[in-house]
This record gives structure tokens, C-alpha cells and sequence, in this order.
């Protein structure tokens, strides 16, 4: 018994000590010669080249064969060297001639997959009215007399369908002031701006119309879509509901939009201040109840209706006037405005005013 234990313990004690060359005529990696030249002992799935069925590496699995990878090449590509029948060329064929040994050596050559369709171009400008599929930068190279008629496109060819058809007056006059103050030409900040807040409509007016589901990167996309569905379903009749639901969307375009100018573009000190102008009118319309008790002691008393006339979106020449007042306030500063400031808004509420009389 001892003995028998002694020749255990001694059998272990080689098996663990001794290399596994000294077990195993090869082992997996080790390197192998064939009738082709020298290869390496691996799995047969591993293999790109000729594989030995032959006990080349034996004492292994059957899936490990000595495996010798030959390039070749012919006219339809490069390849390796195979064998016909042990190996076969699957998704390939063999080209006879190009490598070493006998017949049963040919060149594998792998069909060539099919190339990748090219990513499809938007249409050009004014094509892409007609899907709704406008990118930004063919935006930002257009005349703003383009882009009011785009807008006007967009309500009239679409979104009516959407219940919608006059929900874009206030960016109409927004972009008629620029027109007549030969302000926004192309590759300039303002023009940036004004171009994100179209795309990103144009963007959720498509994903509404289930005609798209890219919204470009623009974060204002996404709430329009949710405005204009929630417009055609009937769930924005209440005035303050509606009202905060187009000033979110309007706000995130914007705000896009700024980030992308400002990459590009030095704001001057008179479009920094008159971006922040801009501001009070979002402001208003998410804040309907607390700007007409404001109003009510900083200018007059028929704040309800003034309020009602500024906020209109569906009427352009309110927020024409907006942003010309807003302009010429923006040039009186040397600094930015405080809105929160009575005296400033004393200054900016007048010319409002008079337009809302006038």
C-alpha cells in the first residue's frame, strides 16, 4: 500500500513540475509542420488557412489541428490557401494555381460583401419644404425672406392638419422684423438663432405627421411634436395650458439654437441684450397670471387684455412689435437688463403700449 501511495504522490508530483510538452506531444499554440510549411496547433474554427486532420498535434482535442495560413491572391482578391476537401472556402470560391502542394491546395477567396448603401442626402432647398426635412444648415444659408415663406409653407401645407394652421404667426413676425432691419444674413448669430427655432417646428411638425423621427439634435423638436399632437387632439384649449406647452417648445429651440450660434459666433453686446429681452415674452407666456398683477401697477389697468394682445401666437404683429422694441431697448444698454427691475421695464412697456393701442 505504501508503495502504490509513494508512486501516486511520485506521478503527481512530475505531472505538476514537469512542462506540458513533456505530457503532450503538443499543446494548443504550439507550433506544428506540415507538408505546406510550419503552422501552429489551434482550433480548426480558428483556422483561415489549411488544417491537418492528421496527428500533427496529437493527444488534443479533434477540433485542434496544426493549422498553416498561406495568403494567396487572384482577380477576385486576396484569400488563403485551403484544402478542397477537408477545409473547403465557405462563402467563397477556390481559384486552382496559387499555392502550394498538391490539387487539393487552392486559393480560398471570400465573396466581398455587399458595400453599404450611401447615407441618403436631404433634398436641397426649397425641395425639402415638401418633407419636412430641412436641416439646419440649409436653414441658416437661407434669406429670411425664404424662411417667413417657409413658415407660411409649413402652416399651410401641413399643419392645419394638426389643428394648427395659425399657431406660427408670432415667428412670422419675429422674422419680419429681421427682414425689414436687414438683420440675420446668412452666417451671422442672429441668423443661427432664428434657424434653430424653424428647424426644430419643422422637425416636430414631422414627427407629429409620423413623416420622421429625427429631431437633428435640436431640443426643442420633441416639445413641438408634443404641442402639435396635443393641438390636434383637442388638449390645449385651455389658454394658460397652451400657452406654457408653445413656450417650452419655443424655449428649448432656442435655446439649442443660441448654443449652436455661440459656438460659431461672437454675440455683439446689442444681440446679447436683446436675446435677453426675449426672455420677458416667454416669461409672460408661462406667468399669464403674475405679469397682469405686475402690469397692473407698473404701466395701466387694462393689463388682462394688453397680456392677451402680446401673447397671441397666432398673430404676427405683436410679436413684430416685441422685437423691435426689444431691439431698441437692447441698444440703450450698456449692460445686461434686469427684468426684474420696475424702472427697465418702465422703459420697455411704453412702445409696447402704444402698439397694442395703435
Amino acid at each position: 500500500m505504501t508503495a502504490k501511495l509513494l508512486l501516486v504522490f511520485g506521478l503527481c508530483a512530475f505531472a505538476f513540475a514537469a512542462p506540458p510538452h513533456a505530457l503532450f506531444d503538443r499543446a494548443l499554440g504550439d507550433s506544428c509542420k506540415a507538408p505546406e510549411g510550419t503552422g501552429s496547433c489551434r482550433n480548426t474554427s480558428a483556422c483561415k488557412g489549411i488544417s491537418y486532420p492528421t496527428g500533427l498535434c496529437p493527444k488534443d482535442p479533434k477540433d485542434v489541428q496544426c493549422c498553416v495560413e498561406i495568403t494567396c491572391s487572384a482577380s477576385g482578391g486576396n484569400g488563403f490557401c485551403r484544402s478542397v476537401k477537408n477545409n473547403g472556402c465557405s462563402g467563397g470560391s477556390f481559384v486552382a494555381g496559387r499555392c502550394p502542394g498538391s490539387k487539393d491546395i487552392q486559393c480560398c477567396i471570400k465573396a466581398a460583401g455587399p458595400k453599404p448603401s450611401p447615407k441618403p442626402q436631404p433634398p436641397a432647398w426649397p425641395a425639402c419644404w415638401k418633407t419636412l426635412s430641412c436641416t439646419f444648415g440649409q436653414i441658416a444659408a437661407s434669406s429670411m425672406a425664404d424662411r417667413l415663406a417657409f413658415v407660411r409653407y409649413m402652416q399651410t401645407n401641413f399643419f392645419g392638419k394638426l389643428n394648427a394652421g395659425n399657431q406660427f404667426r408670432a415667428i412670422e413676425g419675429v422674422i419680419t422684423f429681421f427682414q425689414k432691419n436687414s438683420l440675420g444674413a446668412p452666417e451671422s448669430w442672429v441668423s443661427y438663432v432664428d434657424a434653430g427655432i424653424v428647424e426644430g417646428i419643422e422637425r416636430g411638425g414631422a414627427i407629429a405627421l409620423g413623416m420622421s423621427t429625427e429631431d437633428g439634435g435640436n431640443k426643442g423638436s420633441a416639445l413641438w411634436a408634443s404641442f402639435l399632437s396635443r393641438k390636434r387632439d383637442g388638449q390645449l384649449n385651455d389658454l394658460d395650458t397652451h400657452d406654457k406647452a408653445w413656450s417650452e417648445a419655443e424655449q428649448a429651440s432656442t435655446e439649442y439654437a443660441v448654443a449652436r450660434a455661440d459656438a460659431k459666433f461672437q454675440r455683439s453686446a446689442r444681440e446679447r441684450n436683446w436675446y435677453w429681452t426675449t426672455q420677458l415674452f416667454r416669461w409672460i407666456m408661462r406667468n399669464r397670471g403674475k405679469a397682469i398683477t405686475a402690469l397692473r401697477f407698473v404701466l395701466f389697468t387694462k393689463a388682462d387684455d394688453f397680456v392677451n394682445w402680446l401673447t397671441n401666437i397666432a398673430d404676427a404683429k405683436p410679436a413684430e412689435c416685441m422685437s423691435e422694441t426689444g431691439w431698441f431697448f437692447a441698444g440703450q444698454l450698456d449692460g445686461l437688463p434686469d427684468l426684474g427691475d420696475l424702472n427697465e421695464l418702465r422703459k420697455i412697456l411704453p412702445k409696447l403700449k402704444k402698439c397694442f393701442e395703435g
